[in-house]
């Protein structure tokens, strides 16, 4: 939304201090990006040019200031004289005898030109620019009608570029684009001041819009409204109508109208679930409101599968929502239950643009909420997939995040470096840099345990004797061979395969995973029911599709696996459970304690080869006990020492 403010002055040295130093030194670490002079004026010698002018023509006096309230009102002494301002010195303050300049402020949104690039840099200085040359010709013509003598060769320029200006534009501390106008207040070709009238906020903002529709930039609707309104009120006599208090009037308006929707909404709920058990009374029409319509906005941007424009519409789709892009702007449609219980396409009243609903339902917030999504989906895959080295690079992580604050002398609390440390491996994620990283944590640790490993067979080869070969017969077994059915009774059929598919660009990818998942669940629901075990083959499979907690726990999937193969993976979880609580025991031991230290890396890289082979119950039996089952384990243990008293012999 483009917005413009203005103030005058009477001292041109305030401005020129500010436009000139060095912005680097400022709080927010900006500077401009753009700057350019129209009317008869050079960026270099602009305020040189301004000084000469007010000297020319005689208005370059200073008188002394008068002392105002709050409300801008000169303050009188008991005799009804105006109050002069001083100084801390008790010296009068002095200002100029007439306006100097006009400062004005115009702002743009993100959602109109972004900051970080360098055509919306030209396009915002192009917008300032053609203000500052409309505002000089209203002025200047205004001065001639008024009966000003003007030279006939110079009333064409007078007319057209008698106010120099100067146009900066910056990127304020909020990160959005906004210019510095600098409108000299005095023309250069007939000295007349620049009518005040012109520059109350109402006209400048009638006067802004009408520039950015002549070079084709349209204002926002609600803007459009807001204005449109503000003209009639103008127009009716009603003086102290200002955008700002309309505006606050629209969204205290709009307010009681939710307010009020909210209310028929609750009402509407508790009719419908009324209605449900009485079969023969139809259904209520459910209520339009905005408060439902943005709660739905925003179930739809958490919901982790909004991850592409497809994706979040169907979702939406399940919350009775509609998304649709409207060039820079996005609408969401709210789908109303009927009296058949369907729910109805919305109507066009049903409809609300994202501007219109606020800065947290825009085109920016929707794509942002697509990326937030996307990078979630991806960690969390990366998290099932490298579980111990996600951990240790956390760990790592939080380690230098909390030395990094400690040398700068920041807060270094918990909290904050957690925090610190988290947005990091959000933005490796979103680089795509996150499973490079993760590959050399883990392609690290096999080194380590290669390394170890070799070291402790060499202390056991230089320890141990020499194993004693025997030579012991061989028995000559034969084992009864088997016939097997030719062909099978009933083939199992996973119900992976059942699984709907998903439209658009990852159709193709969740086809391929789901047959993956199948081919799994269909190898192994036969050798798992006879009671074999898994082997290695299973668990590279296993890890290959990426298989974890949390597709065990999504019940889409876990239904669907046979039981005998579902007991198995969640085996397989418990046995990576107790591996991830050996590793941060092993990281968590000093290094002055050696032994403990080497037999906790044993047992480690023992239990990771166990899990390699597939060997998850062998793991799983050393899973900590939940409060509950130790409990249990005591209670039978006492009940074993009490049986064992009681059969002793001799009592």
């Amino acid at each position: 939304m483009a917005n413009i403010s203005s103030r005058s002055f009477r001292n041109i040295a305030g401005v020129k201090w500010y436009l000139t130093r060095n912005k680097k030194k400022r709080a927010e670490n900006r500077e401009y990006v753009a700057i350019g002079a129209t009317n008869g004026a050079l960026v270099s010698t602009f305020f040189a040019q301004m000084e000469k002018n007010h000297e020319k023509w005689g208005k370059s006096g200073q008188r002394v200031a008068l002392e105002r309230d709050k409300k801008g009102t000169i303050v009188r002494d008991e005799d009804g004289r105006p109050v002069e301002r001083m100084d801390r010195s008790g010296r009068p303050v002095l200002e100029g005898e007439y306006v100097q300049y006009y400062s004005m402020v115009q702002g743009f949104g993100t959602d109109e030109l972004d900051p970080n690039d360098p055509e919306a840099w030209k396009e915002c200085q192009r917008r300032g620019l053609a203000l500052a040359k409309q505002l000089s010709q209203q002025a200047a013509s205004s001065t001639l009608k008024n009966g000003v003598i003007v030279d006939k060769k110079n009333a064409d320029a007078a007319a057209s570029d008698g106010h120099m200006a100067l146009v900066v534009t910056e990127i304020g501390a909020s990160g959005k684009l906004h210019n510095h106008i600098i409108l000299d207040a005095t023309n250069r070709f007939t000295g007349g001041q620049l009518n005040s009238a012109f520059m109350t906020h109402h006209r400048l903002a009638k006067t802004h819009d009408r520039v950015l529709a002549e070079i084709g930039v349209e204002q926002r609707e609600d803007m459009a409204q807001l204005l449109a309104e503000l003209e009639v009120r103008q127009k009716n006599g009603e003086k102290e109508a200002s955008l700002r208090k309309i505006a606050s009037e629209v969204r205290e308006r709009s307010t009681a109208i939710e307010d009020r929707q909210d209310l028929r909404y609750e009402q509407w709920l508790k009719e419908n679930e009324l209605a449900k058990y009485d079969r023969l009374s139809e259904l209520p029409v459910e209520p339009f409101a905005v408060g439902e319509l943005k709660r739905r906005i925003e179930a739809v941007f958490r919901d982790e599968r909004s991850v592409s424009w497809d994706q979040m519409q169907a979702a939406a789709a399940e919350q009775h929502l509609t998304i649709a892009k409207r060039g820079k702007d996005v609408s969401f449609g709210m789908m109303r239950q009927q009296a058949d219980g369907s729910f109805a396409q919305p109507a066009k009243s049903d409809i609300r643009r994202g501007t219109t609903l606020g800065e947290e339902f825009t085109l920016e917030r929707a794509e942002q909420a697509i990326e937030e999504n996307g990078v979630a989906r991806q960690q969390q895959d990366l998290q099932d997939e490298y579980e111990p080295e996600m951990r240790q690079l956390k760990t790592k992580t939080r380690a230098d995040v909390k030395r990094i604050q400690q040398e700068q002398g920041l807060n270094d609390s918990p909290a904050v470096v957690n925090a610190l440390a988290n947005t990091y491996l959000v933005e490796l994620t979103a680089r795509g840099e996150l499973e490079a990283q993760l590959q050399q944590v883990r392609q690290a640790n096999e080194v380590a345990a290669r390394q170890r490993a070799a070291q402790e067979l060499e202390q056991q080869a230089q320890q141990e004797p020499a194993p004693i070969e025997i030579n012991e017969p061989v028995l000559d077994l034969k084992v009864p061979e088997v016939p097997e059915p030719a062909e099978r009774a009933l083939s199992y059929r996973s119900q992976m395969r059942d699984l709907p598919l998903p439209f658009g660009a990852k159709r193709e990818d969740a086809e391929r995973r789901i047959e993956r998942l199948a081919s799994l669940d269909e190898d192994y629901q036969e050798r798992f029911s006879a009671g074999q075990k898994p082997d290695a083959e299973f668990e590279r499979r296993t890890k290959e599709i990426g298989i974890g907690r949390k597709v065990l726990d999504d019940p889409k999937y876990r239904d669907k696996f046979h039981p005998a193969v579902l007991a198995q993976l969640e085996l397989r979880e418990t046995a990576k459970s107790v591996a991830n609580r050996e590793h941060d025991q092993m990281v968590a031991i000093d290094e002055s304690r050696l032994d403990e230290g080497r037999s906790a890396r044993a047992r480690f890289v023992k239990t990771r080869s166990q899990i390699r082979e597939g060997k998850y119950e062998l793991v799983a039996q050393r899973r900590e006990l939940s409060p509950r089952e130790q409990m249990r384990a005591e209670v039978e243990r006492a009940e074993r020492e009490q049986s064992r008293e009681v059969d002793l012999p001799g009592r």
